[in-house]
């Protein structure tokens, strides 16, 4: 009987299991067909366009999943299409640590302490730049100092709001202080703060180097003609004069 108390246990146990791993299944896919990949896809991507008077902007539209977007907007053009690399504007409407992830701050405290735990483990200058590494609640990681800092100490230099976002098939909607804008049919328009209207149409950068072929004397490892991935071997774990990867 106690056997078969145990053996009862283990099958609920597998069949709790196996319903976690479908349903796990079920909300993480994999599309290779872009027309099967849900509305956010065909909103999702980069954008690039004018804003006011004819001025250069690029940006990033940002799926979240749940019909969430993040948008970061780039003077000048998109990063490595005209981008000043300074100027960046970003509007979300979900995750609000991720903006900090990647950009710069100033510290504002004199003598600001870094802390893991309890422990103070450095101290930053007023006006240092730093990098912000990772984000939890209001402390900010800067993996160059190892240390954490609480966000009231330092200023972000870079603009950021929040946004309100009504979703349909196809359309996004984003409405936020001083900025309002809707994507459809891959254009983004709207406005901007100071009334200053923008125009962005969705784009897909390609390297000049697609499709170039392989220099003389270099090893292909993978050509795309082959669903399989290339097996590479150490020298020691192969024959005296055959291929790295097969």
């Amino acid at each position: 009987m106690r056997f078969l108390t145990i053996a009862s246990h283990a099958a609920v146990l597998f069949a709790a299991l196996l319903a976690a791993a479908n349903a796990a299944d079920s909300k993480s896919q994999t599309f290779t067909d872009p027309a099967q990949a849900g509305p956010d896809f065909r909103i999702q991507g980069e954008y690039e366009g004018t804003i006011g008077d004819n001025t250069k902007v690029g940006a990033h539209v940002i799926a979240l999943g749940d019909g969430k977007f993040d948008a970061v907007f780039y003077a000048k053009g998109l990063p490595g299409a005209g981008w000043d690399e300074k100027t960046r504007v970003v509007h979300q409407s979900a995750q609000a640590g991720d903006a900090w992830v990647g950009s710069k701050v100033r510290v504002a405290r004199a003598n600001a302490e870094l802390k893991v735990f309890d422990e103070v483990v450095g101290h930053a200058q007023l006006g240092d730049v730093l990098e912000v590494d990772h984000v939890n609640g209001q402390w900010v990681w800067f993996a160059g100092q190892r240390g954490w800092m609480q966000k009231i100490d330092v200023t972000p230099l870079f603009a950021h709001t929040s946004f309100s976002l009504e979703r349909t098939d196809g359309t996004a909607v984003f409405k936020a202080k001083d900025f309002s804008g809707e994507i459809k049919d891959g254009t983004f328009t709207g406005t901007a703060e100071n009334g200053a209207k923008f125009e962005l149409k969705r784009v897909e950068r390609k390297s000049p180097t697609l499709g170039v072929a392989a220099p003389e004397g270099a090893v292909v490892l993978f050509d795309g003609k082959n669903s399989r991935p290339p097996l590479c071997r150490p020298p020691a774990a192969r024959a005296e004069g055959t291929a790295a990867c097969t």
